[in-house]
């Protein structure tokens, strides 16, 4: 449990951080750490559509991990997003 402002301003960094981490591993985590960011960060538009963007990165991402995590969760990341996320976006990333 923490404080919107300090889940905004100082937990968004670090998930984007790890988003874009080295290791395949770190990002693969990143995926469920993002799904739970989009679930608190739903009525912010302006970090909604930053972790976007970072969901795409991880589908399109040079490890396979990291492609199967976001195909595993494509549902948990629809429900999720709810009606930010279109169903055309859906199938792109899936």
């Amino acid at each position: 449990v923490v404080e919107e402002d300090h889940l905004k301003n100082e937990l968004f960094p670090i998930f984007e951080d790890l988003s874009k981490d080295d290791q395949d591993s770190v990002r693969v985590l990143a995926v469920e750490a993002g799904i739970i960011l989009v679930s608190l960060l739903r009525d912010d538009p302006t970090k909604l559509n930053a972790i976007k963007p970072i969901m795409k990165e991880l589908a399109a991402d040079r490890s396979w991990r990291s492609r199967y995590m976001i195909a595993e969760r494509i549902v948990e990341i629809q429900e999720a997003f709810k009606d930010k996320f279109t169903d055309k976006e859906t199938a792109e990333i899936y």
